[in-house]
């Protein structure tokens, strides 16, 4: 017997459809609509991938005071991890602090203020899914040379986005 109501991880299923594509930058739109959120990202930046498409589980939620790049225009600092795949570690999301529409890879909430985000995001200690896709009306740009970090600093491979 197969239930028609939803399961936790149905209700906790993020998605990240992206419609562009800059060089080896994404912008599209994250949603969440269990939680009535949707909102515009970026990941990557110019020396750094996009998140790979594919579904990614995210295993915990933290703070990050003070620390820019995980930081909101209004103050709100924090970083939902996924566990590591496609050969990457140190993914997930977060408000798109630090050098603005720019991450080394995560996805970064564009919105001013990212409270809803955060709060839905801390309720769970993290654990969603996230669906990552591409549109089928992608858009694809030249490179516009933004950078989150070095592109060729070792220390900017190693550290989380």
């Amino acid at each position: 017997m197969t239930s028609s109501h939803p399961t936790a991880l149905d209700a906790a299923e993020l998605t990240y459809t992206i419609d562009q594509r800059i060089g080896r930058k994404a912008r599209g739109t994250l949603a969440w609509s269990a939680r009535g959120l949707s909102s515009r990202a970026a990941s990557g930046d110019s020396g750094h991938d996009a998140i790979n498409v594919g579904t990614w589980t995210g295993i915990s939620f933290g703070e990050r005071p003070g620390d820019a790049p995980y930081c909101d225009p209004s103050g709100n600092c924090w970083f939902s991890v996924f566990a590591d795949a496609y050969g990457r570690t140190g993914i997930g999301i977060h408000p798109d602090g630090g050098v603005l529409d720019a991450t080394l890879g995560c996805i970064g909430i564009s919105d001013t203020d990212t409270t809803a985000w955060h709060d839905a995001l801390q309720s769970t200690g993290g654990k969603v899914a996230c669906k990552v896709s591409e549109s089928d009306a992608v858009t694809i740009f030249p490179d516009d040379e933004v950078f989150e970090g070095t592109a060729d600093s070792k220390s900017d491979r190693d550290k989380s986005c």
